[in-house]
């Protein structure tokens, strides 16, 4: 296609210069250049007053040499703003100057070619240069002996979490022996044995000191036990929001490695056997061990007096009676806390199996209905039986007599058709006899 040339721009502003368009005048139209190239036009023999053609005579009818061609009465071209240009084709006759309109028309694109062809040429010359950036990778990324693969999702996941059982066992493992166990814990370390002053350490044998260093160990590990994995009492949202903030604010404990743990379970165990074998328990069984603890269970009871556990028979009846009312408030209040708890995992009950008890309750009636039904049928086909019994005994008398009937009914049939034959035969003779008297 050609380019367009534009005339009269004006960047000036990033907006179009206002123009003050005026109400278009017909008899104006001689200040734009017609096809005639003047103010007035003679089409047909008409004369045309400022760019608008009067009323045509007979004289004005248009020949074939008029002046440019122009088809008469033809709408004269409005062109104020001055943005179309005149065509050749417009402005030169096509009739009466022939090769002169065709020559500019050449000259013209020809021009048009020239300036096209030369902006063109202005143009930089296309650079074919291409840049590749490739970050650098350390040395020992990628081994050439080993083919890289991509490792599956699926695989990353089940990797994730082996890692995480892994450092959940190791976490279990470093637990105290009773966490791992699931043994009772003691509620409070206010009433446990604590080591003895620091004034009376110099004093102290090598085994107290050692006592008293397992004491100081056992009451440092209970009381992180209890601040990181305290017990809870009471269940709700409540209660598992301060096991956790307790978890989080428990006191910083010495971690040991598990070679170090082990080698001290290997010397526990060590030295239980050494004292089995020397107290002479090693071949005695586990109940006797039971038998034993429950005999001194029962010798000890709690007193909330004094706060502590004591023997029974060192105890006064008064303390008796408060332990024993201490006992029965305790097993009351855990027998509340596992009504409201049973009723509250029977409510969740209901409403999880609330179909299947509507359904259940419907297959029930439906089998009572079917079973009523089958004793009913039971009942008509023992009737049956005993009936279809009883028909097959009388049956061959029935039979019998019904064999009678027939025959004595066939001996009457016979007789009376023997009689019917000989009145048929008296009843002829008779015609005849009749019949030869009239004659």
């Amino acid at each position: 296609g050609e380019n367009l040339e534009l005339h009269h721009s004006d960047f000036s502003g990033i907006t179009p210069k206002p123009t003050a368009a005026a109400t278009p005048n017909p008899l104006a139209a001689a200040a734009t250049p017609g096809p005639g190239g003047g103010a007035s036009v003679q089409r047909g023999g008409a004369k045309a007053l400022m760019g608008v053609p009067s009323t045509p005579s007979i004289a004005g009818t248009p020949s074939h040499h008029a002046a440019g061609g122009a088809t008469p009465m033809r709408t004269p071209i409005r062109d104020q703003l001055g943005l179309n240009e005149v065509s050749d084709s417009l402005a030169t006759p096509s009739m009466g100057m022939g090769g002169a309109g065709k020559r500019a028309e050449a000259a013209r694109l020809k021009a048009m070619r020239e300036d096209l062809r030369q902006s063109l040429g202005s143009l930089p010359a296309p650079e074919n240069e291409y840049q590749v950036v490739a970050p650098e990778l350390p040395a020992d990324f990628m081994d050439v002996d080993e083919p890289v693969h991509e490792e599956d999702a699926e695989d990353v996941k089940k990797r994730k979490l082996q890692q995480q059982e892994e450092r959940r066992q190791a976490e279990e493992r470093k637990k105290s022996k009773a966490l791992q166990r699931g043994l009772p814990r003691p509620l409070t370390l206010d009433l446990l044995p604590h080591g003895r002053p620091a004034h009376e350490q110099p004093k102290l044998s090598l085994r107290e000191r050692a006592e008293d260093m397992l004491k100081e160990e056992m009451l440092t590990v209970l009381a992180h036990d209890a601040s990181k994995y305290p017990i809870v009492i009471k269940e709700g949202k409540k209660a598992k929001h301060a096991a956790l903030a307790a978890a989080a604010a428990a006191p910083p404990i010495e971690e040991l490695d598990a070679s170090a743990l082990e080698a001290a379970a290997a010397m526990l165990r060590a030295e239980t056997e050494f004292v089995v074998g020397a107290m002479g328990h090693a071949s005695t069984p586990p109940d006797d061990y039971y038998a034993t603890w429950e005999t001194v269970r029962k010798d000890l009871m709690w007193v909330p007096g004094k706060r502590k556990a004591d023997r029974v028979a060192s105890s006064t009846p008064g303390e008796r009676i408060e332990a024993t009312k201490h006992a029965f408030e305790a097993a009351r209040g855990e027998m509340e806390r596992e009504a409201k708890r049973a009723a509250k995992i029977e409510q969740k009950v209901g409403i999880l199996v609330n179909g299947l008890q509507q359904r259940d309750a419907r297959l029930r009636e439906q089998a009572d209905r079917a079973w009523a039904a089958l004793q009913q049928e039971l009942v008509n086909l023992a009737c049956f039986q005993a009936l279809y019994e009883r028909e097959k005994l009388a049956a061959p008398d029935r039979i019998e007599q019904m064999l009678h009937l027939v025959s004595v009914q066939q001996q009457r049939e016979k007789a009376l058709q023997e009689r019917y034959g000989s009145l048929m035969a008296d009843h002829m003779e008779l015609s005849n006899a009749l019949s030869k008297i009239g004659q």
